[in-house]
Order: structure tokens, then sequence, then C-alpha cells
């Protein structure tokens, strides 16, 4: 998900969300926006316009729970909403570098809306009309050819409190600050693991401050119903410039901290994507905005993972498999539970996992097993693993999420997390501790955009699991302390043998005085197994 560097364009218009795509394969799966192609009188119309992604999650972790994800395209005043509606869109849009100056050909299509839906659409305060693209060629920002990455990334943040009259706060300032920065479970802490140190949030960069709002408007703030976060920023941004003589335009990532009311139902935190991957160098000045209502770390990563370029996390549902139901995960339903590093392949979409020893395996037909991995929660490397996970490229993988039936390829991740972390205290729920994991890492057409990833297999030590559209088989052999042994074959599994216990050994005076006691029935009962074996 994306958003452009054009913020003050942005900043008079309605805040969006996104929706991920349903499979026209999977008609059990119903979508949470229908849309009908007008069959005659098709407005049709090409546009020059700054392209950019949204993304909003609603708070629940139901499988019906409704998430958006949409592109924006801003043309002098004018906002063009556009639908990822069917695999042509999402070809479109996603080879587009976020933030390009774009010409687009697009298509105005009808939508009806699901009513069940908590977390409102975009366009339906401002009325405007949804389109899709049928064509898209850049002509201006960002090309790929001008980013560069370098070897470590400070992120710059500032977080805004808002404040508004005759409203209840419930944030405190020294909570979002620790939540960022602090010792332990923190925002930094968890990005400098997942990254290997690459990533940080200095606190030398961060700055926090609080703004009261007094604009007309906000004094109906309990009974406005269009959640107008896009004005409010507005003259929030005025007001952060006023009371502190801060430009929050200088920062890269920009966090708002929202009181409830206004409208605002349903989602605990939406954001522009893809915005900040770190291939597009920091700072970059005004780049990404993210605003929350539910507090957390775990919202808070799985939120600037968006403005990072992280997709949803999919995992097991009832019956089917759900947009965020990776519960050990991020960017799932994960990140309202327990906080825990990203997963390896979002580590290797953000560059910060490479073919390198203790790094990462990619699999191949001569590659050898078993494979000795170190769990995702220590450093990489340690106990001298060959990786902390082994990628295994799938052509003919077929996502489980049925919005995105119809993408195939991608690759399968295998991991394992222990008992231990060096990084945090990780209250993670004991059925994914002591596991190894199986993912699916979706496609993707952007180096700034991942595909998202879906949760395939959970092992326990001895389980074996047939991976689907290849012809290999994983065994977990076994753990051994803060690593674990795994074998994937075509064949026959060959982990390792584990050395024969040695018979213990007694003196001859021992010997002599348990047999004494085997003669004794009352005394016979009293002896271990260890002992009565000497009788």
């Amino acid at each position: 998900m994306e958003w452009i560097s054009w913020r003050l364009l942005l900043l008079s218009l309605d805040i969006g969300f996104a929706l991920a795509l349903m499979s026209p394969q999977h008609p059990s799966v119903e979508s949470f926006v229908l849309q009908a192609r007008h069959d005659v009188d098709t407005r049709r119309l090409s546009v020059e316009c700054v392209l950019t992604i949204f993304e909003s999650d609603e708070f629940s972790s139901s499988p019906d729970a409704c998430e958006y994800r949409f592109g924006m395209c801003a043309s002098g005043e004018i906002m063009y909403y556009i639908r990822d509606d069917s695999p042509s869109d999402v070809s479109v849009l996603e080879t587009i570098v976020p933030g390009s100056t774009v010409r687009i050909d697009l298509e105005e299509v009808d939508v009806t809306e699901v009513s069940h839906c908590t977390t409102w659409s975009p366009w339906r305060p401002s009325g405007s009309p949804v389109y899709r693209a049928i064509s898209a060629t850049p002509v201006g920002g960002v090309s790929l050819s001008e980013t560069g990455l370098v070897s470590t990334f400070e992120m710059d943040v500032l977080m805004i409190v808002v404040r508004i009259p005759n409203t209840s706060n419930p944030w405190v300032e020294s909570e979002i600050w620790e939540d960022l920065v602090g010792p332990g479970v923190s925002i930094n802490n968890l990005f400098s693991h997942s990254s290997n140190g690459q990533m940080t949030v200095p606190a030398s960069s961060a700055k926090l401050v609080t703004v009261d709002l007094t604009s007309d408007w906000v004094h109906d703030w309990d009974t406005v119903t269009s959640c107008p976060v896009m004005q409010m920023n507005s003259d929030l941004f005025a007001a952060v410039q006023a009371e502190h003589d801060i430009n929050p335009d200088d920062y890269t990532f920009r966090e708002i901290f929202i009181p409830e009311g206004g409208g605002c139902v349903g989602w605990g935190g939406t954001c522009s994507g893809s915005c900040g991957h770190p291939k597009r160098g920091w700072p970059s000045a005004g780049a990404c905005i993210a605003w929350y209502k539910v507090k957390g770390v775990g919202v808070r990563a799985h939120v600037l993972g968006h403005n990072l370029g992280l997709v949803h996390a999919g995992g097991p549902g009832d019956p089917y498999h759900t947009e965020d139901g990776d519960l050990q995960n991020m960017m799932g339903n994960g990140a309202w539970n327990s906080t825990v590093p990203f997963i390896p392949s979002d580590r290797y979409f953000l560059g910060f996992l490479s073919e390198l020893p203790g790094e990462m395996v990619e699999w191949t037909d001569d590659s050898s097993s078993p494979v000795l991995l170190s769990s995702t929660t220590v450093e990489l490397g340690a106990g001298g693993a060959d990786a902390v996970a082994v990628k295994i490229e799938c052509d003919e993988c077929r996502p489980k999420v049925g919005r995105h039936m119809w993408k195939r390829g991608g690759n399968l991740w295998v991991y394992f997390r222990g008992e231990e972390s060096i990084w945090a205290d990780e209250v993670v729920d004991s059925k994914y501790r002591q596991k190894v994991f199986v993912h699916l890492d979706r496609p993707y057409l952007s180096e700034y955009i991942s595909g998202g990833s879906e949760l395939w297999a959970i092992l326990s030590e001895g389980e074996t699991y047939d991976m689907p559209y290849t012809d290999f088989s994983l065994q977990f052999c076994e753990i051994i302390g803060n690593t674990s042994y795994i074998s994937i074959t075509k064949d026959y599994h060959n982990c390792p043998t584990p050395a024969p216990t040695p018979a213990p050994t007694y003196s001859r005076s021992y010997i002599r005085r348990v047999r004494s006691l085997c003669k004794n029935p009352k005394r016979r009962k009293q002896l271990t197994e260890e002992a009565l074996e000497l009788c």
C-alpha cells in the first residue's frame, strides 16, 4: 500500500482504506464490495495524476471483517478512487512505483456496499465515483533506477496526539513514547531484531507532540459520521507548525493518535502503504502517514509494516483461509495478540535477509539435507545454524485465501520458532512455540508492495508435511536448544540419528548391595527400574 510525496493536496481529501481481491474461482467466498460493469454508456476517461495506495483493517478477527485497499490518483483538486477488482487491475496498479505521476485510463464502475461492514469506504462521504484501471503509464516521479539501498536505516517518526474539546483522550504520551523506543517490547527493538540491527528507530530521530484542535467543525465531533481525518490533518498539521514550530512534512513517518468518535468506527489503524520501503531511502519528507484508534505495539508494528510495503498474512479460518488469519504474525491478526518479529519472508522482502550462511537457504534439487535452523527469536546463525529459514520456489503454488486464488507462483518458506527470545519477553501461545512453520509468500509485481503471506502448516517435533505443488516432503526432526533440524527431500528423510545413550556404570559394591536387596520381596519393590535390571 502506498502514498505519495504531494501530501498537501492529499490533506484536503477524505481518508480511504483498502480491500484485497476476491478470487473469481471461489464463489463461496463473498467480496466485501461488489462491482457491476456498465454494459452501455460506460464512462471512460484518461487523466494524468499522482498515484497512491491506501489500506485499512477493521478491528475484528472475524472472517467477515472488511478490509479496504484501493488506489487514489490526484489531478489538481480532483481525486479518482480506483478499486482493485480483478487480476488485470492489480497488474496495472502494482507495476507503478508509488508516488509516481501516471497517465491512466479509467472506467467508472457501479458499487454496492455490504451493510455489515463497520469500516466505511472513502468514496461514500465524498460521493465520488469509483473506477477500475485499464492501463497506466508512468510519466514522472519516482522510478526504480532512482532508488538505492544502504546498509542501515534509521526511521524518523513524528507522533501527534490529537485532543478534541469535550472528548475523552485515551492516549498517554509516556506510553506512546515507550512503545516506540523503550526497552523490551517496543517498535525499535522489534524492527531492530527483524532486520538484524539494520533498521532502527533512534530516540534522537523521534518527536512526540500533543495538539488541541479548536476548529469550528471539531465541536460537532460526537455527531460527525464521515470520519473527516483528512480535514483533521489539514488543521492538525497547521497547529503543530504554529504551537511547536515543527513542520510535519519534514518527517518520513507521521503517526496520528485520535480519540473515539467522529464516525471513525470499525478500524484500529489505517495508513498509506509502501510509502516507506527501505529501498526508497530515508528520510523521505512527508512520505508516510498512519492513524490509530487502538493502543498496542503490535497494532503500530502492523500499520507501520504497511507503510514499509508489507501486506496481510492469511491463515486458517472456518471454513476457508482468511485475509488476516495468521495468529502468530505481525501482519495478520497476531498484531492484536503477541508482539513478535516479522517472519523471514517479510524480512527478505524488506532486504534484511540474503542467501548467506546463517541467514537463508534457497532450496534446489541439489541442496543437502538435513538443515539446522536457528529460531526466529534469536540472532542469525545462533548455535551454528545453517540459516533462519529455507526458501523453496513454487511456480505452481495457488493461494488459499479466496481473494488471491487467481494468483500463481511464489515461494514456500520454512522456519522455526523456539522457546526463548533474546530481543524481548515474547508472550506467545504455546501452540506457536517449539514449532516449524510453512508459509506461502505470494508473488508480487513491485519490489515496493509485497504479495502477502499465508500460513499453510505448523509442525511439531517428529511430524512430516508434504508441501503442496512441489515434490518435496518436510520433516521436523528434532529441537536442539534454540535450533532445530529439518529434513527436506523428494525421497527418504535423513534426520540426524541421535547418539546412543551410554549404559550406566556402577561400582562393584553398589551391584552387590542391590542384588542383596533383590532377594528381599519387600525391599525389591522399593528399587528403581534401573536397579532392578541388576537383579
